[in-house]
C-alpha cells in the first residue's frame, strides 16, 4: 500500500515507519519543518488508511492491531 502513494509519501514513510528513523532526523535531512513534517506525516499514514479500508474489511482487536481481513472485492486492482 505504501507503493501506491506519491514518491514523496512512500518514501517518508519507508525511512520513518519502516526503517525506524527519527522524525526529527528525517526532517533535518529534507531541510523541512519538523512541525511541517509530522503534518505530512499524518496524512501519509491517513491515506495508506484510507488505501486498506478500500482494499479490506479489517478485524482489530482490543489495542487497534489487526487480527484478521478480508478483501472487499476480488480482483479489484487497488487490492493486488
Amino acid at each position: 500500500f505504501i507503493q501506491a502513494l506519491p514518491e514523496e509519501d512512500a518514501e517518508m514513510l519507508t525511512s520513518i515507519e519502516l526503517h525506524g528513523q527519527s522524525q526529527k532526523a528525517y526532517a533535518e535531512a529534507m531541510g523541512i519543518n519538523y512541525s511541517t513534517l509530522k503534518s505530512r506525516l499524518k496524512k501519509s499514514r491517513e491515506k495508506v488508511n484510507s488505501l486498506f479500508h478500500a482494499c479490506c474489511e479489517l478485524s482489530l482487536d482490543k489495542n487497534g492491531s489487526v487480527i484478521d481481513y478480508e478483501a472487499r472485492q476480488k480482483g479489484d486492482v487497488r487490492c493486488q
